[in-house]
């Protein structure tokens, strides 16, 4: 049988469907590429920003990091480490809005926390994207206190980096427990800020359990 001028028969027509449905797939994964991307700088530069708040605290406080918590002054509030960067971050106030710095682009859990959370509410506190290296650089009673002027190999342990916070639990990474590693959400790796101030990504599987990665003496 002939086919009509200018129809397509079914067998065609299903071939352009199926060649129209797999150009979409490829540009749907082209464009989800093109934003992870994006989100990762964007997260990268938020962790620069909390370097150079970490720098200037550090400089202000002979040498240590934050505690996990502490206490302010003027006035006397309870705060955790995100809320004692604060003034470093441009903060007017301990108890105003959490600093977007502290938002990751990727975190999914972004879109459930309310936009107006700060640093004193212990309902909020936690709502953060990334977590703090505590147990060696936090002057916390009970941890180890490594002070970052005698902290060695600098270039290589990691100070803050991207986490999942569950809800209830403080903003702190502790590299020994699973529950408390980084997070995967930028390429199955996790952006990091090293204690010399810079930024990087790492890959998940060969460095979130690595003590070289997370212990700042030999």
């Amino acid at each position: 049988m002939k086919r009509g001028l200018g129809g397509f028969t079914l067998i065609e027509l299903l071939a352009v469907i199926a060649i129209v449905v797999m150009l979409a797939a490829l540009l749907l994964a082209s464009l989800n590429r093109v934003k992870e991307s994006a989100n990762s700088a964007k997260c990268m530069a938020n962790l620069r920003q909390i370097g150079l708040a970490m720098r200037l605290y550090v400089e202000e406080n002979n040498g240590w990091g934050p505690p996990q918590y502490g206490w302010t002054s003027n006035p006397s509030k309870f705060v955790a480490w995100t809320g004692l960067l604060a003034p470093y971050l441009g903060e007017k106030s301990y108890e105003g809005a959490v600093s977007h710095v502290f938002d990751c682009p990727s975190d999914p859990a972004l879109a459930t926390w309310p936009k107006n959370r700060d640093y004193t509410t212990i309902a909020t506190i936690g709502m953060v994207s990334y977590g703090y290296n505590y147990d060696y650089f936090s002057p916390t009673p009970g941890q180890d206190g490594i002070n970052t002027r005698t902290a060695s190999r600098p270039a290589s342990v990691i100070l803050v980096a991207d986490i999942d916070v569950v809800q209830g639990r403080d903003p702190l990474i502790f590299w020994q427990s699973a529950a408390m590693r980084p997070s995967q959400r930028h390429r199955k790796g996790y952006n990091a800020l090293f204690l010399d101030g810079h930024v990087q990504w790492m890959d998940y599987s060969s460095t979130a359990a690595s003590r070289t990665y997370w212990v700042p003496t030999q």
